[in-house]
């Protein structure tokens, strides 16, 4: 609310500045004197702006780091997201890869790892070579 009333009496001083102006022409004294109150008046709104800023510095100071952790916490919520969906889609190719014989399997899943289509190590592929697939119902 004070804001709005600095606002409003700073166009009044402008408006007054103006008509003054306005009034009393070329003449090299009148303009000087408004010159220099309008200088001062500026000076003042300037120094109200500073004061302003400096009540304000926490949000300065503080606000750019917050923001940067809000971000990296989106970041990292997107790597771990990320990295779920990935081990989500190993797990439907490994389990389209299962075959009643576990010879079938260990083949399927190391040609799916040799094609690059599986992001598992030959280990991890030897364990999972012992799958058999859910009995039907």
């Amino acid at each position: 609310m004070a804001k709005e009333g600095h606002e409003c009496a700073s166009k009044k001083r402008v408006e007054v500045f103006q008509s003054e102006l306005d009034a009393k022409g070329a003449n090299d004294n009148d303009l000087k004197q408004i010159n220099a109150r309008l200088d001062a008046q500026l000076k003042i709104e300037d120094f109200m702006v500073k004061w302003r800023e400096a009540n304000h510095a926490w949000l300065k100071l503080w606000g750019p780091l917050f923001i940067s952790v809000v971000l990296a916490l989106a970041g990292l919520q997107g790597f771990i997201s990320h990295k779920l969906e990935e081990r989500k889609a190993n797990a439907e190719i490994v389990r389209n890869a299962v075959r009643a014989d576990p010879e079938d399997t260990l083949a399927n899943l190391d040609a799916l790892r040799r094609a690059g289509l599986l992001d598992m190590s030959p280990e991890e592929i030897k364990k999972l070579g012992k799958l058999t697939p859910a009995p039907t119902k």
